[in-house]
């Protein structure tokens, strides 16, 4: 607002305080870019997943991809050390305490829970992120 008003400030005798509109200065107002999930022609769960993340859209995607290439929304996998993963982001059960299984099979619910682990932990909690094999999904 300031960008385009100024402020005359007078005595109290006339109109204290006067807003003028500043008259342009040669700026060039560039038109915004549309959101990423649109430029990269994203639909479903995918745009879903690019909105939720935001700036991080793009390595959310590749890692999304490289846990569930499919994004089986009800895809669970047994690991080796007991535990299981679940879901578009496969959500591993030491994160189950707010969701159960069965919830994190939903693929909104399963985002959902991908983008609470984020903002607590960032994406260190998945392998994919932390071998680095989600690296070959990025685009």
């Amino acid at each position: 607002w300031f960008d385009s008003h100024t402020l005359e400030f007078r005595s109290p005798v006339q109109s204290p305080v006067v807003v003028h509109q500043r008259a342009p200065v040669g700026i060039e107002v560039q038109a915004s870019q549309p959101p990423v999930w649109e430029q990269m022609g994203l639909v479903g769960i995918e745009k879903d997943i690019c909105i939720r993340f935001g700036t991080d859209c793009k390595i959310a995607l590749a890692i999304s991809k490289a846990e569930n290439i499919n994004h089986v929304c009800d895809l669970v996998n047994k690991n080796k050390n007991g535990t299981t993963d679940t879901g578009l982001f496969q959500i591993n059960t030491v994160h189950f305490a707010k969701y159960s299984q069965r919830q994190l099979m939903d693929c909104q619910t399963n985002l959902n829970a991908a983008w609470e682990i984020y903002l607590d932990q960032g994406f260190n909690p998945w392998v994919a992120y932390l071998n680095g094999s989600y690296k070959k999904f990025l685009q």
